[in-house]
């Protein structure tokens, strides 16, 4: 059984205080730059415009159970100058559902999406596959075939308490969505962060 993840919230000015990934330098302007660390994965996926800059970058040690990513996102409300951080930390705590699908094989459910619609289909796509670069695939093509959207998928490890550990920064914003998700099959148990983010081309 996946065990349901505690997530604290709090908010942060949109200052970068994090490092360069890649050829994605932080100081490029606008500031409009997020951040996703993990630790504790079993791998990752992602679809779109390849991870290697200059306004999506992805680094990752060579067994893949850390990586950090970095996103220079396009904003539809470039007034809004704030960024919302989340720290998961995998407990075994009640089973929670707070997705629009409400499939009975989600265990857990955490959405931070805008849009309802992107909210759905990641979760749909959690559901019909466990493989990060499989659902970052159908996510992409099925919304976003174009060269301003990108898709993350990270397989976080459920087993790995207390290492797995995620740092994730987000808009309240159309071009962003993040969906933390615990599937739980007869056959098999997995624990995804979903990310689809509309970057700077």
């Amino acid at each position: 059984m996946v065990p349901r993840a505690f997530l604290c919230f709090f908010f942060a000015l949109i200052a970068a205080s994090n490092g360069d990934v890649g050829s994605c330098t932080r100081k490029n302007g606008p500031a409009s730059w997020l951040t996703t660390k993990a630790h504790g994965l079993l791998g990752w996926g992602t679809a779109g415009t390849p991870p290697t800059g200059p306004n999506f970058c992805l680094q990752g040690s060579e067994d893949k159970s850390k990586v950090e990513v970095d996103y220079h996102i396009r904003l539809t409300n470039s007034a809004f100058q704030k960024i919302e951080k989340h720290t998961v930390n995998i407990t075994k705590l009640a089973k929670q559902n707070a997705c629009i699908d409400q499939n009975p094989e989600i265990h857990y459910c955490v959405p931070f999406c805008q849009i309802p619609s992107m909210q759905k289909l990641a979760s749909e796509q959690a559901v019909a596959s466990a493989d990060p670069q499989t659902i970052a695939e159908a996510i992409y093509s099925h919304f976003f075939e174009s060269n301003e959207w990108v898709v993350t998928v990270l397989n976080v490890d459920w087993r790995a308490v207390p290492q797995a550990h995620l740092d994730i920064q987000s808009f309240m914003d159309p071009s962003w969505c993040s969906v933390y998700i615990g599937i739980d099959k007869p056959e098999d148990s997995y624990l995804l962060e979903i990310q689809i983010a509309r970057i700077l081309n």
